[in-house]
Parts: structure tokens; sequence; C-alpha cells
């Protein structure tokens, strides 16, 4: 199974609504890397898990699960594909289905702490 995006649950207004894109982020960077992803399977997709994996909405920045509740979504996880450094775009995986959520440009929806500092 390939990805198959989706923008009907899409966030707009939030902290990382997609309204905050840039249209050369968007065209450049965004689009250009789902584009890859849409190429490969799930699975090769999950085997790079340092980039691309779900992650558990109790580990969410709690302004993160606040938006969730606002939204009215309701789920356990998230999945998250990391595009470069700090970039990242959330959503909804449902079988091969990614409901695209939100633009992450700071890695703030689950920032990582880094070891030994």
């Amino acid at each position: 199974m390939t990805p198959v995006w989706k923008i009907g649950r899409i966030d707009v207004d939030g902290l990382w609504g997609h309204a905050n894109i840039d249209r050369d982020t968007l065209w450049k960077q965004m689009f250009p890397k789902l584009k890859n992803y849409e190429s490969m399977t799930w699975g090769s997709i999950a085997q790079n898990q340092h980039h691309n994996h779900s992650v558990e909405v109790s580990k969410l920045d709690k302004r993160a699960r606040k938006r969730l509740e606002e939204l009215g979504v309701e789920v356990d996880e998230l999945f998250r594909f990391r595009l470069n450094g700090t970039q990242r775009v959330w959503g909804i995986r449902d079988r091969e289905v990614f409901y695209i959520l939100w633009w992450d440009p700071n890695h703030e929806i689950c920032p990582s702490s880094k070891k030994n500092t």
C-alpha cells in the first residue's frame, strides 16, 4: 500500500494550521517530499522510524492535545513525516490514507529531548 493524501481534516487556523505556510515552503519543500513518499510503500516509510512514525496523543505537547480536543479529533495516536531537520507534517493514518492535519515547522508538537544534555 502506498500513501494516499486527504485534506478533509486539515487544520487551517490553529497554531500549526496550514494557513501559516508560505507559498515557497508549500511548493518547494512540503509537496516535493510528500510526492516522494507517494512512490514508497507504508512498509518502507515505517522502516525509517527515526523520521516517520506514530506518536501516542498522550505524548504530544499540551497545546496539541488541546487543539485536537477543539477540533473534535478523537484518536489514540498521530503519524508524523519528517521533512527535514525541524519540519514535520502531522496527521491521522487510517490504513493507506493519511489525513493531513498539521504543519509543524519547528518540531513543537512532540519535541524530542536530546540525550546527555
